[in-house]
């Protein structure tokens, strides 16, 4: 119990010096934008607004992307077990307890899977640590990808669920439910990380029953692990029939492959598996640890025939995040077109963030009964030499950040207690308690650089507030922002109408009109509409500048305000007030009377848009999944929990 509470406080250690609080949320430092205050924080609004405030289940909503599905979008989660907690805790508290609540069910889960692999006590916590503080889980943590760490956080449940049904006889149907419960509730959390769990997960599970019991059993357990898959598909019911019913009408549907490769890794970035990244795109950060990396290592060289498919999952996953830089996953996109759906091929290296921390666990447990070797305790002292000297190095003359120093004087001091040990000149107590301290130094200092939480006042500042309050004075109905200087978590806070707004999930005659009203020309796929093109290097407040509104098209839509961070000289804006460098326009134009919020509120007899009758039809068909899924979850629930 003493180490799994010094455990504990590790993470604590991590999340307080990020500035931990719960009026606030977790941005990446530096970046003036996290998904958690731009997605997660208006879902919660709008959740708790639907469900505990008008008793209604959260089909649809009006404040982005004039008018716009909501359960039918996975990001949304209205099926997510804990995403129900959102009805009933304000939203700030809801989303930093779930935050807290992941990162622990990510330690039990890959503590529990190493139990299972038969480890002992201190290389438990030793994976469950290096995998609960990664450094790249951390950095999705920054960035508000809450979705990616919800997902990470049931993957080793699910591995380790499959671990548990091969190995353990007599418990194959009440496993096979389990298995299934897990895989669903990664599914719920993160459709795009599912992919890679499933098919890493599918991947152990063949080999581990093949190297267990041979071919002939093959078939048996392919009865159970179907039974898995049935109860998958009906408990993610609410996640594949929307996106069945309403994929016709989605801007994802005409993904090209150089819209989908974005975020594709170099292959000199792997060097960032040594050198820890301090800043750049979170998306590419290869880091994971230098001290999780030489325990891995090690047992990789140790025992490279027992632990081969650890090797190959992770030489998978470094091909494939290559994406356009590589031959993998150009081949498999065009052999198989939907997973351009899934993007950012770099998110592939997140099987590397879930397999090197339980090959760490392997490697401590390996260390604690190594037998002397002078041959081995050689190489690890001219490796610790070497990371130590590069070190020194990076202090001295400035010419790379001080964080790369310290991982690497980490990694030094574990590849030093290597060697010591290899040569029995270290006891087991201190080597458990030097390894534990150089992986928490690693973790926490490198961690910290991809995270910090920001106040409520900082995101949801005094602009945006007054700025808010003006549109709702004015009676405004629907705003459009050609430099998103109206936020979404201001929409969402003071329940205000954007035509446009940032999801991935978008029907894509929608994001036209967003384009045409803007005067913008469309430039293919964007997770923002309107696109944001043009800009002075990252300066948002450039975007669109040589774009003119089209105040027609925007009065057929209903907007009435428009919000620039430049003047805009269409004589048809009447400029209203500037509040700091944003100005506030009325539409002069014809504008319709849209406000009914009537579902959908739409242009009328706008082309490609789905007809009222698909629209009620495809809510309708959300709904239904939805309500069978959190019956299923409820009902399986019921049937695994645990006998007296």
């Amino acid at each position: 119990m003493r180490r799994e509470f010094i455990a504990l406080c590790v993470g604590a250690c991590l999340l307080l010096w990020a500035g931990f609080r719960l009026d606030g949320l977790p941005f990446t430092p530096s970046q003036p934008y996290s998904d958690a205050v731009t997605s997660h924080f208006p879902a919660a609004i709008y959740f708790r607004q639907s469900v505990a405030e008008a008793g209604v289940f959260p089909i649809w909503r009006e404040n982005f992307l004039a008018g716009h599905p909501f359960a039918a979008n996975p990001l949304n989660k209205t099926a997510y077990p804990f995403q129900w907690f959102a009805a009933v805790l304000p939203p700030l508290i809801y989303l930093n307890a779930a935050i807290v609540a992941h990162l622990v069910i990510a330690a039990v889960g890959m503590g529990w899977w190493a139990r299972l692999r038969g480890l002992g006590r201190e290389a438990i916590l030793f994976a469950a640590l290096s995998y609960a503080l990664s450094p790249r889980l951390i950095a999705h943590l920054g960035g508000g990808h809450l979705d990616v760490l919800y997902a990470l956080a049931w993957l080793p449940w699910l591995m380790a669920s499959i671990e548990h049904i091969v190995s353990t006889p007599r418990v194959r149907f009440r496993g096979a439910l389990f298995v299934g419960l897990c895989g669903s509730l990664l599914v719920l959390a993160d459709v795009r990380v599912s992919f890679f769990g499933f098919a890493a997960a599918a991947l152990f599970a063949l080999v581990m029953i093949l190297q267990k019991y041979g071919w002939r059993r093959l078939p048996s357990y392919g009865v159970w692990f179907g039974i898995s898959l049935v109860c998958i598909g009906i408990l993610t019911s609410s996640v594949w029939i929307p996106l069945l019913v309403w994929s016709p009408y989605l801007s994802r549907a005409a993904l090209t492959a150089t819209e989908a490769g974005i975020f594709s890794m170099q292959p000199l970035q792997w060097l960032g598996l040594i050198l820890a990244p301090q800043s750049g795109n979170l998306e590419t950060l290869p880091y994971l640890g230098l001290t999780t990396l030489i325990m891995a290592l090690l047992i990789l060289g140790a025992q490279p025939r027992r632990y081969w498919l650890w090797g190959l999952l992770c030489g998978l996953a470094m091909l494939y995040a290559l994406g356009s830089n590589g031959a993998l996953w150009s081949l498999l996109t065009t052999a198989i077109p939907p997973l351009l759906w899934f993007r950012v091929p770099a998110r592939a290296w997140l099987i590397m963030v879930l397999v090197l921390p339980l090959l760490a666990g392997h490697g401590l447990q390996h260390l604690l009964s190594a037998p002397p070797s002078r041959k081995p305790s050689r190489l690890w002292f001219i490796s610790g030499a070497a990371l130590l000297s590069m070190a020194v190095v990076i202090l001295l003359l400035g010419i790379l950040p001080q964080g790369m120093a310290v991982g690497l004087t980490a990694g030094s001091g574990v590849c030093f207690l290597l060697a010591f040990r290899y040569m029995r000149s270290f006891s087991v107590r201190w080597l458990i308690v030097a390894s534990f301290l150089f992986l928490s130094i690693d973790l926490v200092y490198n961690g910290k650089q991809w995270l910090e939480w920001r106040s409520e006042s900082l995101w949801l500042s005094p602009t945006q507030r007054a700025l808010a309050e003006t549109l709702i004075e004015d009676s405004a109905a629907r705003v459009y922002s050609p430099t998103y200087s109206l936020e979404q978590q201001t929409v969402a806070a003071y329940d205000l109408d954007l035509f446009g707004g940032i999801d991935p999930f978008q029907i894509q005659a929608i994001a036209d009109a967003v384009s045409l009203g803007g005067g913008i020309e469309s430039s293919g796929y964007s997770v923002v509409t309107p696109p944001l093109l043009g800009m002075d290097g990252d300066q948002i407040a450039t975007a669109n500048r040589q774009a003119l509104p089209d105040t027609r098209i925007l009065g057929q839509w209903g907007v009435t305000h428009v919000v620039s961070a430049y003047p805009l000289a269409v004589s048809t804006l009447a400029l209203l007030t500037r509040i700091s460098d944003i100005y506030v326009y009325v539409n002069r134009d014809d504008v319709r009377d849209l406000a009914t919020r009537q579902i959908p509120a739409w242009a009328p007899d706008w082309q490609t848009l789905p007809d009222t009758m698909t629209v009620q039809n495809n809510n309708r068909a959300t709904e239904i999944a939805a309500f069978t899924s959190i019956v299923g979850l409820v009902m399986l629930a019921l049937i695994l929990r645990p006998n007296r």
